[in-house]
């Protein structure tokens, strides 16, 4: 597990049951983190990229230039390098030692990139703040904006179904996408339409959906349904910032100031943890899941909360952690 904050980089250790400052990054916050799956782990911090190599301990400064204030705010792993999104200086590909920029004179509908997906035809959907959805083919771009369907131009999140439809969080609800045709649902009222900060698919194909002081969304078949707190009390009614599914089609939901609640999908049930119960903050940022099957928490101020065999413990700057504040996992 990789925890990235505002003053550090840090990797779990769990021979011996601690976190670690990974060298090289101490004191620098860290924004945004993809990884290739071989060793090497890509990192975003305000204005500059860098590269670093797990087996040698290697941190290569990629990006270091000023860009007018933009800083980083998306990577998405590219075949042998990565994609960088940028707020306000457009899109950035780096491989094999070189750059290539895309902005709005080179056919970007916008340069404030919020989200970035590869779908499974290695094909890039780049979401932005204020002109939609773009998606590179054949070395020019497409540009996909609520003219053609989508809910707002403003996306927050891309999902990918196992049927490769593409589902999208904006500003004013969800979108689906086929490669053919739209699919919104404005006028539907149990629909989202408020901001969608989080998209999650669960084993069944469902779609969830985090919604901005309006609580949880789902999607089965064509309908959608508010999770309500009828019956099932502890889904929470408030704004969901963070999500995450989990081996066992657990829904985890990361709260602003609500805690984190687990929703079994398969059962229908529904448990909340907060502070009261041993989690660190009822803040929780990034959700992510351990190869030994427990779970990991980032929260805002007060480090990480980490879940297993239905117990918490708690990690922060006392534990090794250079900064309480964790952004991403």
């Amino acid at each position: 597990i990789w925890a990235g904050g505002d003053a550090g980089l840090y990797a779990w250790d769990p021979g011996r049951a601690r976190w670690d400052v990974v060298p090289g990054f101490d004191g620098i916050p860290i924004s945004a983190m993809t990884t290739d799956g071989d060793g090497v782990v890509w990192l975003a911090s305000g204005e500059q990229l860098y590269q670093y190599e797990l087996f040698s301990n290697k941190v290569m400064v990629i990006w270091a230039k000023k860009t007018g204030g933009a800083t980083i705010d998306a990577l998405a792993f590219y075949d042998g390098g990565v994609w960088v999104g940028t707020n306000g200086q457009g899109l950035g590909l780096y491989s094999q030692g070189t750059w290539q920029w895309f902005r709005q004179d080179d056919g970007l509908p916008a340069d404030r990139i919020s989200a970035l997906w590869q779908d499974e035809e290695g094909v890039l959907w780049v979401g932005t703040n204020g002109g939609g959805v773009a998606t590179l083919r054949a070395g020019r771009w497409q540009i996909l904006t609520a003219l053609d369907g989508l809910a707002a131009d403003v996306v927050n999140c891309i999902q990918e179904d196992q049927d490769g439809v593409l589902w999208f969080g904006t500003v004013a609800g969800v979108s689906r996408y086929d490669m053919k045709t739209w699919q919104s649902w404005e006028r539907q009222p149990h629909a989202p339409s408020a901001v969608v900060y989080t998209l999650s698919l669960d084993a069944n194909g469902h779609l969830w959906a985090g919604v901005d002081g309006d609580g949880l969304f789902y999607l089965d078949g064509q309908q959608w349904q508010r999770l309500a707190a009828d019956g099932l009390g502890a889904v929470p009614q408030d704004t969901i910032i963070s999500s995450f599914v989990d081996d066992q089609n657990h829904l985890w939901l990361g709260t602003y100031e609500a805690g984190v609640v687990s929703y079994d999908v398969n059962q229908k049930t529904v448990s909340r943890y907060t502070v009261k119960d041993g989690l660190a903050e009822n803040t929780v940022t990034a959700i992510a899941q351990a190869g030994d099957g427990s779970m990991w928490f980032g929260t805002l101020d007060h480090g990480l909360s980490h879940w297993a065999d239905g117990k918490w413990r708690t990690f922060s700057t006392e534990d090794g952690l250079v900064s309480d504040q964790i952004t991403t996992l």
